[in-house]
């Protein structure tokens, strides 16, 4: 045996089997057996996602890997199948494990679901990832996460394996389960689970079904790509390359582009979300070459940031390996991309209000040792409308880059306060909002606090009364013709309606409806929790003539918040029942809304935070 075989052999060891990839370079020119398919087809796109997030590879949350309380569960399925390659096509059962998302009723057949068959990598079987569903595994934790946060819709995921001890070896098993697949996997677990699949028509609902696979699940994965186009239409390979076709990157891509074709398809007809680990994967030297290769041919793999523009992508996990942490990352990142749905309004509004709390939870503002945390800094520009410079604090997120963009709230303190009071211990916004972060319940974004008291004469509130109200109401002159500019300007910003969100409390709550409301076109998500009176005329005419007439509390249709959380303290003392006004007068006006009343909250930091808490997790989330 020369040194090459020998070191190939000890790698095999040391690695189980997840280095098949070194062994079997030589079977990587094995040409197709099967007839390939070249009848017309019926394509339906109409469940093609069209309106996409940008294409990045993203870690997991921290969070993600915990518990949640309203989780799926974990199934096996057992099924009949045969051997498809060479032998005497003996017949057997095997089995796949299935997660179903929480809610998942096999009664309700009106109600269909996504699917995503994920094969494990070379030496593993079906349990690699789910294990037998007695406990609580880091992918199950991961997608009950995605879904109760709105990252994906409910769907399922299929864990099956390749494994076929009447073959010869595992390249082969890779090779012949695209037959196994179609024929008897697909149907035995469809068949059973409410998807979107019809036996007689199973490319109609190519768009609702992804495969996904590690190593040697990877290569499975451009089986099911060159010869199950009929059935799937997106793609995710990790950490492997083509291994049919060639033994070359360009001849690899020059293959795959042919059986597209005579599979009756286009480069408009699949998306693949590809990725692996940089130079610590021992499959990234091949990846890469197939990589180049596709980004060459145009004509069939067209590369793109958004999948608005093309049909592939790929980024390599930086510091990722040939390991289960590379695969958490791509799945997560690439689900998002590939599976998320547009939400309608009705279905973003009945989401967040599920989310809804009267209470902030009892850890959420509490240090924990294993979570990055954002930074808080106050910084100064020149306000034009004020005639001096003015403060304000700004809370970047944790591991905040001027690589990336962030969606931004402006978050409005109340009457005698300024900046420092939201940015303060009372409302403990960096703990809070960090802990959210890691744990995936809210985006990354940045929140500006600014000092809302805006007066050429006057530097500070020196009373309750018009005079001083009106110096707040002219925070929106000095917000729109400074700050903004100020912070896109400093700052790595997203900007658009859908990336800027307003809320306040108390005064700051007053002024972010009225900001809200007259400026749409800006600002796609509002809040107020607590809001002072004086947007309309109150009975006191004289300190509250009002900032807009009733009639006026209302949006055009086509710039409707995306969302609006108002918020009342049920022991509020300070602005009484003005809150619920308000609230009946968007019900009458026919403005969508939720509305939460505060139980154990009074005019003070403890329904801020409620408040917040709610909004956090909301904002940033509704795909238009």
């Amino acid at each position: 045996m020369n040194r090459k075989r020998m070191y190939i052999a000890i790698c095999l060891i040391l690695m189980v089997g997840l280095i098949i990839i070194a062994v079997f370079q030589n079977k990587r020119n094995l040409k197709q057996s099967s007839k390939i398919n070249t009848t017309e087809h019926v394509k339906d796109d109409s469940a093609k996602t069209e309106d996409y997030i940008d294409n990045k590879m993203e870690s997991v949350p921290i969070g993600y890997l915990d518990s949640v309380k309203k989780g799926g569960t974990i199934k096996k399925i057992e099924y009949a199948t045969k051997n498809y390659g060479p032998g005497e096509k003996e017949e057997y059962n095997k089995n796949a494990m299935v997660y179903l998302p929480y809610g998942y009723d096999e009664t309700d057949k009106n109600k269909k679901y996504d699917i995503l068959y994920l094969m494990h990598g070379g030496g593993d079987d079906e349990y690699w990832y789910f294990g037998d569903g007695s406990y609580e595994s880091s992918l199950k934790c991961i997608l009950d996460h995605m879904i109760t946060n709105g990252d994906i819709p409910p769907c399922i995921v299929c864990t099956p394996t390749y494994q076929n001890s009447y073959l010869s070896n595992e390249s082969e098993s890779v090779k012949y389960f695209c037959e196994e697949f179609k024929n008897d996997l697909m149907p035995a677990v469809e068949g059973k689970y409410n998807t979107y699949y019809e036996a007689d028509s199973v490319n109609t609902s190519r768009w609702h079904r992804g495969f996904s696979g590690f190593s040697m699940g990877a290569a499975t994965t451009w089986w099911i790509f060159e010869k199950c186009m009929d059935e799937v239409a997106y793609f995710i390979p990790i950490s492997g390359d083509s291994w049919c076709g060639g033994s070359n990157g360009t001849e690899k891509v020059k293959h795959l582009s042919e059986v597209v074709k005579k599979q009756g398809y286009s480069s408009e007809d699949f998306k693949i979300f590809y990725s692996s680990g940089d130079v610590n994967d021992i499959a990234y030297e091949a990846v890469s070459s197939q990589v180049q290769a596709m980004k060459v041919d145009e004509e069939m793999f067209q590369y793109c940031d958004n999948y608005e523009s093309g049909n592939f992508f790929y980024e390599k996990k930086k510091d990722g390996g040939h390991d289960i942490n590379t695969v958490y990352d791509v799945v997560y990142s690439g689900m998002q991309r590939l599976f998320a749905r547009t939400k309608t309004t009705e279905q973003y509004y009945l989401w967040s209000e599920n989310k809804m709390s009267d209470k902030e939870p009892a850890k959420i503002a509490k240090y924990e040792p294993n979570y990055y945390y954002g930074k808080i800094k106050k910084y100064q520009y020149y306000s034009t409308t004020a005639k001096r410079k003015t403060n304000v604090n700004v809370f970047l997120p944790p591991n905040y880059s001027k690589d990336e963009t962030y969606p931004v709230l402006y978050l409005l303190h109340g009457y005698y306060d300024n900046e420092d009071w939201m940015a303060g211990e009372m409302v403990e916004l960096k703990k809070i909002l960090s802990n959210l972060i890691n744990q995936g319940e809210a985006r990354d974004m940045i929140v500006v606090m600014p000092y809302i008291f805006c007066s050429p004469e006057m530097e500070v509130c020196t009373g309750m009364d018009l005079q001083n109200s009106l110096c707040y109401d002219n925070f929106v002159n000095d917000l729109i013709t400074d700050l903004m500019p100020f912070i896109e300007e400093k700052f790595s910003v997203a900007t658009g309606r859908e990336n800027t969100a307003i809320t306040g409390f108390s005064m700051g709550g007053r002024e972010s409806l009225f900001i809200g409301i007259t400026h749409p076109e800006i600002f796609g998500y509002v809040g107020a929790v607590c809001p002072a009176p004086g947007l309309t005329p109150g009975n006191d005419l004289n300190q509250h003539p009002g900032q807009l007439k009733e009639d006026e509390l209302t949006f055009s249709e086509e710039n409707n918040p995306y969302l609006m959380l108002l918020s009342a303290a049920k022991e509020d003392g300070a602005v009484g029942n003005n809150p619920e006004i308000i609230h009946n007068i968007l019900v009458n006006n026919g403005v969508k809304h939720l509305w939460n009343v505060i139980p154990d909250g009074g005019h003070d930091a403890s329904s801020v935070r409620v408040h917040l808490y709610n909004y956090f997790r909301m904002i940033f989330r509704y795909k238009k």
